[in-house]
């Protein structure tokens, strides 16, 4: 699948967990830009999950939905619960592992990518591994495609496996040098697609991320030494 999803999501953090007039005065101008209305916004404050609907969508391939809810808690905290919180696995079935990547803010190795495998359902998706193409339910660029097709119909799991680690491994060294212009084209059957383009696109006409999160359009751009430490 080819669409992206842009939530708007506010958290306020302040050190005895009371966000001052100053930070609740940005939230409601946050809030206000991403189109929520002031009876939503009292709800928010509440400690209530609002769905506020779709955004206006940048492209054909984008759905998008806007989500405003009020974390109590000190920044650190809450990072702690969105990067590392085992039960997240419980909270979305979709989630099947977990796991940071260079979490030295190196280039990584493939032992970061060792929980990788392809269960569930292993056999059918090796068969769309092995049988990859542009077009194929997988989204994989013409090179990545050749380093499949190379290993042969018979290649076993653990060759699978290890090829994708390897893809994964040179994808996110590409993109912390390169931003999203690093981010491979996907292969497809007419010409092919470029998620890096799709996703700079709605970055740059989305009216919050390019003017409330400065330090993320860099990073979206390329990552300097100094940025690494954010990844």
């Amino acid at each position: 699948p080819n669409h992206f999803c842009d939530t708007v999501s506010t958290i306020a953090s302040h050190h005895d967990n009371t966000p001052s007039k100053t930070t609740m005065a940005l939230l409601e101008e946050i809030l206000t830009q991403a189109g929520f209305s002031s009876k939503e916004m009292v709800k928010i404050k509440a400690g209530e999950l609002v769905y506020g609907g779709s955004l206006d969508a940048a492209s054909d391939k984008e759905l998008s939905v806007k989500l405003g809810f009020h974390v109590k808690a000190e920044l650190e905290n809450v990072k702690e619960i969105f990067l590392h919180f085992p039960k997240k696995k419980e909270f979305d079935s979709t989630v099947e592992a977990l796991g940071m990547i260079a979490e030295d803010g190196g280039d990584g190795t493939l032992e970061d990518f060792a929980g990788v495998k392809l269960e569930p359902n292993g056999d059918v998706m090796k068969k769309l591994y092995i049988g990859a193409s542009p077009g194929s339910d997988l989204n994989l660029s013409k090179e990545e495609i050749e380093k499949f097709k190379k290993l042969g119909k018979s290649a076993s799991h653990a060759d699978i496996e290890q090829c994708l680690r390897l893809i994964l491994l040179d994808r996110f060294r590409a993109y912390k040098q390169r931003g999203l212009a690093g981010i491979p084209s996907y292969a497809r059957s007419k010409k092919e697609f470029s998620a890096g383009d799709e996703l700079k696109h709605q970055i740059e006409v989305g009216p919050i991320l390019k003017t409330r999160s400065p330090i993320f359009l860099q990073i979206c751009h390329g990552i300097s030494k100094e940025q690494a430490r954010w990844c």
